[in-house]
């Protein structure tokens, strides 16, 4: 009888036992979802090494609830099995505190840097896409996804993010800024070329070849500002034919007819469109490679389907362009 009580004792105190791990399971799994909150974010590698850990300790209970009731049905002594609980429950407190600990020295990879972000949902939109910009990071989402799951992805992604956008931080301008003085180089469609100064010529010209710009000058001295006159003044020549073939090509592809092509040396905008169905475009853009132009282009054209910058406007340009947030950082970073 006595045999019977203590077996229904020791079941009772491994079941006890077995909770607690469980509800420990849960708990720091719910905490490391709060985390976003806080500033405080692992990504999955770190959480799968935390639950990973509390696997383990689950199977050891098992395994010693086992060896109870082998040595509670052989007769020995319920002290010794007691004894054998007392250590287990004293395991898992230890177990626990190394968990904390673990996700305190794993959160602090990233210390208290917070991912402000903002959310994006859609019908139209199926799978999940975080979207990473030098300032801000979007994620856009299925209608049906809560908010406990957005914070799920952000959190799982966070180590990733914060890279994402120290790389940004870090980018170098590929555009060296023009001097216009012999030997330094002039950007053109995303390239630095050398810059060679011939003097003393019967009239001034200007001539790309063999990936270098020769200008050619009446006077013996060579005034940056003259230099830098003539650039501009090739450089809107040379951006009629090549905008004008891009904005044929995307034309066609939207299904829509331009009435004209205007180029300025605009201050604070790439493009424009007008009422009219005019596209101004900026002459600096031919300093950028042909599919940053190609966005600009593709941009403002997109504007004659979706007049403002909705989701609607950016899945219609998505369409024509996956990757044009890439385009819209390098403007960002570039100085042309």
């Amino acid at each position: 009888m006595d045999t019977m009580q203590d077996l229904q004792q020791e079941r009772k105190i491994g079941k006890t036992v077995m909770t607690l791990t469980v509800n420990l399971q849960r708990a720091i799994q719910m905490h490391m979802m709060k985390t976003i909150d806080t500033g405080m974010m692992m990504g999955g590698l770190e959480e799968n090494i935390i639950l990973v850990l509390i696997l383990q300790l689950q199977q050891a209970l098992v395994r010693q609830q086992r060896a109870m009731m082998v040595a509670i049905s052989i007769s020995i002594s319920i002290m010794i099995v007691l004894r054998q609980v007392l250590a287990l429950v004293q395991q898992l407190v230890v177990a626990a505190i190394i968990m904390i600990v673990l996700r305190q020295v794993l959160a602090g990879k990233y210390g208290t840097t917070t991912i402000p972000y903002h959310i994006i949902k859609s019908k139209r939109i199926r799978t999940s896409e975080i979207i990473v910009e030098s300032d801000k990071v979007t994620i856009r989402t299925p209608l049906n996804k809560s908010k406990s799951d957005i914070e799920g992805i952000i959190s799982g992604k966070a180590s990733w993010i914060l890279k994402k956008q120290k790389e940004y931080k870090e980018t170098i301008p590929q555009i060296i800024k023009p001097t216009y003085e012999e030997g330094s180089t002039l950007p053109y469609l995303g390239k630095n070329y050398p810059l060679r100064i011939i003097k003393n010529r019967s009239e001034y010209n200007i001539k790309f070849c063999d990936g270098e710009f020769i200008i050619e000058i009446k006077s013996a001295k060579a005034p940056p500002a003259k230099i830098k006159k003539i650039y501009e003044k090739w450089l809107i020549e040379k951006a009629k034919s090549v905008f004008k073939r891009k904005v044929d090509e995307y034309s066609e592809k939207l299904g829509i007819n331009i009435e004209r092509i205007v180029i300025k040396n605009l201050k604070n905008r790439w493009g424009s469109m007008t009422k009219e169905g005019a596209i101004n475009l900026n002459v600096n853009l031919l300093k950028a490679p042909e599919d940053v132009i190609d966005y600009i282009i593709l941009h403002e054209l997109c504007h004659l389907k979706v007049k403002e910058h909705s989701h609607h406007y950016w899945d219609y340009v998505r369409r024509y362009m996956t990757n044009y947030q890439e385009k819209i950082e390098w403007l960002k970073v570039e100085v042309i």
